[in-house]
């Protein structure tokens, strides 16, 4: 889905942020398995910010 789509989906509900962003962390993990590391940091800080 494009960003403009997800923008729409996370407005109306249908999708939560935490959701896009696993999303988002498992699409990158498939295909730049190097960079994961990183944006899982990144992840988890966002994590624990929210909670």
């Amino acid at each position: 889905m494009t960003e403009t789509e997800a923008a729409a989906r996370l407005r109306r509900g249908e999708v939560f942020p935490r959701e896009m962003a696993d999303a988002a962390a498992a699409r990158v993990k498939a295909t730049e398995p190097r960079v994961i590391t990183s944006l899982m940091r990144t992840l988890d800080v966002a994590r624990s910010a929210r909670a």
